[in-house]
């Protein structure tokens, strides 16, 4: 059921996608979301797992660029877009003209939705390559009212009291 589900999710929302080469020799070979014990590439998660997001970037052997990632929710609302240069990252490809970067999500903190999330490799401040690939999240005891992006974790603590 998994499987056919997921077949549905990518065929109804592939217009979105992306998988594109801008500079010769550049590359995102693997954009892959992977989730479950054995952190194995998924497409559907449940809101409080534990996620990654692995990618592998190809170019010239040696040279430095930036990864941008950009995560939105198929209604168009933006939730995240951040470049690795900004958290005092900076990637750079192997002799062998390899990156391999993951993206610690923790405990998958976004609500029920489908989301795409997108990997820009910029050199020079211009897209080298990018490839995208969507997700969906469901969540088991959803809020009431309206589409919250984030769940926020609660903690209720009781101390009973004599009077």
């Amino acid at each position: 059921v998994r499987s056919v589900n997921e077949a549905r999710l990518f065929e109804r929302f592939s217009k979105d996608l992306c998988d594109d080469s801008m500079l010769l020799g550049w590359q995102v070979k693997q954009l892959a979301m992977c989730g479950g014990l054995d952190q194995r590439e998924m497409a559907t998660f449940v809101t409080g797992d534990i996620v990654n997001l692995r990618v592998n970037v190809c170019g010239p052997a040696g040279r430095s660029f930036d990864a941008r990632l950009h995560l939105r929710r198929l209604d168009g609302v933006v939730v995240r877009e951040s470049l690795a240069s900004s958290c005092g990252h900076f990637p750079v490809l192997s002799a062998e003209g390899r990156a391999d970067l993951v993206m610690n999500f923790g405990e998958m903190p976004l609500n029920h939705g489908i989301y795409l999330v997108r990997l820009d490799t910029l050199v020079d401040g211009s897209v080298a390559a990018r490839r995208s690939t969507l997700f969906e999240v469901v969540n088991p005891r959803p809020h009431a009212g309206g589409r919250p992006i984030l769940i926020y974790p609660t903690t209720l603590n009781v101390t009973a009291t004599t009077q």
